[in-house]
């Protein structure tokens, strides 16, 4: 796993690998995110994040996934970690049309859509998962397309996929 990004966290790069010019391997290691940061997040957006989601984040922090079903997981670097989510939340997609409505961004869809938790419909500690396109985040109502029911299937079919591959 290669990333072009000269400000890789120094416990992220994995030494085992040769770097290719400007690209520099990197490693998935054990993640430092608590309940409380989580908490604090939460207090941020207003909103609650399923449970199996916080879960993931306080696995493992990673550069970037493997972009599966045109699903790309936003990075979740050791560092910058908190500041990069927030700035997903209320930089680059439009505060009113998604927080503000109860819409998650975690993710990316290919190179046009925005993958969300719909907490508006939290049930269990889990809720659907939404994808939005880019161009079409001003119209109202917003429209969006229901990709799973939960995080939980949702993980299931990417490791599926993943290992079918």
């Amino acid at each position: 796993m290669f990333r072009p990004n000269l400000n890789m966290p120094n416990e992220m790069i994995d030494k085992s690998v040769n770097q290719k010019d400007d690209w520099i391997p990197w490693k998935a290691i054990p993640s430092i995110v608590t309940d409380k940061d989580l908490t604090e997040l939460e207090d941020k957006i207003g909103l609650k994040y399923p449970k199996i989601y916080k879960d993931f984040l306080k696995y493992k922090h990673f550069y970037e996934l493997e972009n599966i079903e045109e699903i790309t997981f936003f990075k979740h670097c050791i560092r910058d970690w908190k500041n990069d989510l927030l700035e997903q939340y209320f930089e680059y997609w439009e505060p009113d049309e998604l927080i503000k409505k109860g819409f998650i961004p975690f993710a990316d869809y290919s190179d046009w859509g925005i993958v969300c938790f719909d907490s508006n419909r939290m049930k269990n500690n889990d809720c659907p998962i939404v994808r939005f396109d880019h161009e079409t985040l001003y119209d109202e109502p917003v429209p969006n397309e229901e990709l799973y029911l939960n995080f939980e299937i949702m993980i299931k079919d990417l490791l599926f996929e993943l290992n079918a591959e």
